[in-house]
């Protein structure tokens, strides 16, 4: 293999890892945008769950439903808030995406509120945020459970994403895509060269 020829650059090979790191930048950018949403509602959702706990405790049914109002009022305005961001309203996709990139380059930092089991993570949320979940108890886990419907998590180490995090993954999306570029073109151009010569010596076979 001729590696200057394979490696040698042109535009052809700039399309896919331009669309890698495009990709890459909107997936950033749903990340933060769900992160600030929560850092936005959370600790205050959280801190209701906890009173409502109280309630319970203490048998106290107005405690209870006025903490009942005030939780549904800030559930539904943190749903119109993620109604009004078009990218928010399909974050399921694409975090899927996310998720199989990541099978590209598994460096990629995944948001680890969405799902602390991927082994390569960074939180996208504050520290606070991180606090707030982080401190919940047990019993207010179980009122959170019938709640929301799920469970908190194990909470692991904060790490937040750095602007490093994101330099080094546009570099290693580049290069990955660089490098696959480079070889479906190589493979392409030796199958062309491949057929051209096949049909030149039929046409030499034919003539002769």
């Amino acid at each position: 293999m001729n590696w200057k020829e394979f490696l040698r650059p042109e535009w052809k090979k700039i399309i896919l890892p331009a669309i890698f790191i495009l990709i890459f930048i909107i997936l950033i950018k749903i990340s933060y945008d769900a992160a600030s949403l929560s850092d936005k509602y959370l600790c205050d959702i959280f801190s209701l769950v906890k009173q409502i706990h109280v309630c319970i405790e203490q048998n106290n049914t107005e405690c209870f439903e006025e903490s009942q109002i005030i939780l549904e009022n800030l559930s539904n305005n943190f749903m119109n808030d993620l109604e009004r961001n078009r990218l928010l309203k399909n974050e399921k996709i694409f975090f899927n995406v996310f998720m199989n990139m990541k099978k590209i380059n598994p460096l990629l930092p995944f948001p680890c509120e969405h799902n602390m089991d991927v082994k390569y993570c960074r939180f996208y949320i504050s520290k606070e945020t991180y606090d707030c979940y982080a401190n919940f108890t047990i019993p207010e886990n179980i009122i959170f459970h019938i709640i929301f419907g799920f469970y908190k998590k194990e909470m692991r180490e904060y790490k937040k994403v750095s602007f490093f995090d994101i330099s080094l993954n546009i570099l290693i999306l580049f290069i990955e895509g660089y490098l696959i570029s480079c070889l479906i073109l190589f493979c392409y151009r030796k199958i062309i060269r491949r057929v051209k010569n096949e049909l030149q010596t039929d046409y030499e076979l034919q003539t002769t």
